[in-house]
């Protein structure tokens, strides 16, 4: 017979089983967002060895402003992984564009504004394996990196107050200057279609507590 313990054991396990999370540079803090379609922009994270295989990271729309992110989204994303060089970023690792893509509503939408917070999960082209140390994280809009159509996307903030990501005009080429600012983003050991979406947790846990409702219903009744 199922138990209390058995049915929260099975629902925190439910999502963790299926990807681990190596990285995370923090959830949204619902303030404000870096332009990432007509800018470029990257931020650092330290790592042990490990191997990279998704990324999840949180957007909304910049300008102009739309309650759904995804009516401003092209669903391309161009990413880039660097080396770090003394607190800069260095030389590529990686890079590459994933197409297709479809962001989810988060839940939480900026305050004073209608514009509503997405989550947005993407696989790399294929795994990478790093050794311990600090890279960069670049992400943008588009096919490549040095283009924009027109219509912005912005990466959510995970601390606007400090940090030591980097930004600049998509044409200018790396992102070089310095805003005080932490990127909210997450990495993740395996493709992102074993990261547990947003609402995951909480279908199972929904399904889990009717379970747990229909064996008390049961007992009571005998």
């Amino acid at each position: 017979m199922l138990t209390k313990k058995y049915l929260l054991a099975m629902l925190c396990a439910g999502g963790m089983a299926q990807a681990g999370l190596i990285f995370d540079n923090g959830s949204p803090n619902v303030t404000n967002a870096r332009d990432i379609s007509l800018f470029r922009s990257a931020d650092d994270f330290t790592v042990g060895a490990v191997t990279v295989g998704a990324v999840r990271f949180w957007i909304t729309t910049t300008s102009p402003i739309q309650t759904d992110p995804q009516t401003n989204f092209s669903g391309s994303i161009t990413y880039a992984i660097y080396n770090d060089s003394a607190g800069s970023i260095g030389s590529l690792i990686t890079s590459g564009t994933v197409n297709g893509l479809v962001s989810v509503y988060s839940g939480l939408t900026h305050s004073g504004s209608n514009a509503n917070i997405n989550v947005l999960d993407f696989n790399l082209l294929a795994p990478l394996s790093l050794s311990a140390g600090t890279y960069w994280l670049e992400l943008h809009e588009g096919a490549t990196l040095s283009t924009s159509d027109g219509t912005n996307i912005g990466w959510e903030l995970a601390n606007d107050t400090s940090g030591n990501a980097k930004q600049g005009f998509a044409v200018d080429g790396l992102p070089v200057n310095g805003v005080n600012d932490e990127l909210a983003f997450q990495l993740f050991d395996s493709p992102s279609g074993s990261v547990p979406e947003p609402q995951t947790v909480a279908l199972v846990g929904a399904g889990l507590l009717f379970s747990a409702a229909g064996l008390r219903h049961r007992r009571n009744t005998r």
